[in-house]
């Protein structure tokens, strides 16, 4: 059997493993990994509401969904489990839940909810419950819920196709929350990105606005252009000689005409943020999704506003060409469906790393996503040393393993062909012959699956 001696054959042997559910050649959605017959779930964790799905093949082929009122944790958890013992079987899920979350497995709090400014959901643990109603065993992924949308739009999206590693999803609505992918993988690190809440600047006319003073950070991009925010902005002017009530509700923002100040002052802020995200994690793609966002002429102001903060520091055509912006900073191709998208995105991606830990012979090990454009499933390991680290000594042990259980079985079975050899010599050339057989094809097989 041959030896697996180094990372690049053990990603050799990995990509030779046939994919039997990818996308047919030709197929105009070649962004995506078609799992047919496979079902994924998604559950996705807002403020306001929860939404459930079901998807068959693709995460955008949503083929259930079900909306449940945010409430308390155990009417609202236990609506969820609810349906999800409903539903009989599926082969993964993802669940995106608002935050503060625990995202470090192993910690006693994985999964949680945590330090959440939403009353009575701190230290609330919403993926052990969500489990214990699915079906025994299943694969499964949590996240944030701007992670997960992030890397819907990463995957699915076709931005890895196109040889990118990054992106990032900024959601404007009740709050402003931030998702990241880079190097082809969703940011976690000390906790999770919470960009919604970077400090902002104040503009250049004297504006007054103090933002939300319910906020911990003070000045922050959400304090000062959330819906909540500019509602509070928007109260007490005149919009057609009306004067609007001062305690403006964040519903009553769709009212407004494009062209009022409240939205000249969104813009900027939300530009500020854009550009924080630019020079800090450089993402090769911005997508802007919310209630807020469902403004279109939000989107060539905020386009504006960042070019005109980073006035010509960044000489890349995405920035400076008026095309290239356009393309960089753009709404969801998913609208108000991004978040479950990304939800039951995470639950493919889920499946997938489990068949690679499958094919790689070590149980529970995980990977991210292989932002490789060729590559064949975006749940495969990449080939960067530092992802791998650790990973080439465990599978070098499984295969040690594997080989002296086989030697021993080849030992045993030449034990056998003596004895039988002793009684009958003709019968034991065609036993031996047999069982010789018998082993090279079980050393093949082996072989066959890790080289």
């Amino acid at each position: 059997m041959k030896r697996i001696q180094s990372t690049q054959e053990l990603l050799s042997a990995v990509a030779a493993q046939p994919l039997e559910d990818a996308a047919d050649e030709g197929d105009d959605r070649s962004s995506r990994v078609f799992m047919p017959k496979k079902v994924f779930c998604g559950v996705e964790g807002g403020g306001t509401t929860f939404r459930c799905a079901l998807a068959e093949g693709d995460p955008t082929n949503i083929t259930e969904v079900v909306s449940i009122a945010t409430t308390s944790p155990e009417e609202t958890i236990g609506k969820v489990c609810a349906w999800l013992r409903s539903k009989g079987e599926f082969d993964g899920i993802g669940v995106a839940s608002f935050g503060p979350v625990d995202l470090t497995r192993g910690s006693p709090t994985f999964g949680y909810i945590t330090s959440t400014p939403k009353k009575g959901w701190n230290n609330v643990d919403l993926l052990g419950p969500i489990l214990e109603a699915c079906p025994a065993g299943v694969a499964y992924e949590f996240d944030t819920d701007v992670n997960a949308p992030a890397m819907a739009e990463f995957t699915l999206g076709g931005l890895r196709q196109r040889g990118c590693t990054s992106c990032a999803y900024v959601t404007v609505g009740t709050g402003i929350g931030v998702g990241l992918v880079v190097n082809g993988q969703c940011v976690h690190g000390l906790l999770h990105p919470e960009a919604g809440h970077v400090p902002v600047p104040e503009p250049s006319d004297g504006d007054t606005f103090m933002g939300l003073q319910d906020r911990l950070v003070r000045r922050g991009a959400e304090s000062m252009c959330c819906a909540g925010a500019l509602a509070a902005r928007a109260g007490g002017t005149v919009v057609n000689g009306v004067r609007l009530d001062y305690d403006l509700k964040a519903s009553a923002l769709r009212e407004l005409p494009d062209d009022h100040y409240t939205f000249e002052k969104a813009a900027f802020y939300l530009a500020s943020l854009c550009v924080d995200l630019i020079l800090i994690a450089s993402p090769e793609r911005i997508v802007l999704s919310g209630g807020v966002m469902q403004r279109d002429s939000l989107f060539p102001a905020v386009r504006r506003n960042v070019q005109a903060i980073l006035n010509g520091y960044i000489q890349h055509p995405s920035i400076v060409e008026q095309v290239g912006i356009d393309a960089y900073i753009v709404p969801s191709q998913w609208k108000n469906d991004a978040g479950i998208i990304g939800a039951l995105a995470l639950g493919q991606l889920a499946l997938l790393k489990q068949k690679q830990a499958t094919v790689m012979g070590v149980p529970g090990m995980s990977a991210p996503a292989d932002s490789r454009p060729d590559a064949e499933g975006y749940g495969f390991v990449q080939m960067t040393p530092q992802l791998l680290q650790g990973t080439e000594d465990k599978i070098t042990m499984a295969l040690e393993v594997m080989q002296q259980n086989l030697q021993a079985q080849i030992v045993e079975l030449q034990k056998e062909v003596r004895k039988v050899e002793e009684v009958t010599p003709f019968l034991g050339v065609a036993r031996t012959v047999t069982l010789v057989a018998a082993a090279l094809a079980a050393g093949f097989g082996l072989a066959r699956r890790m080289s």
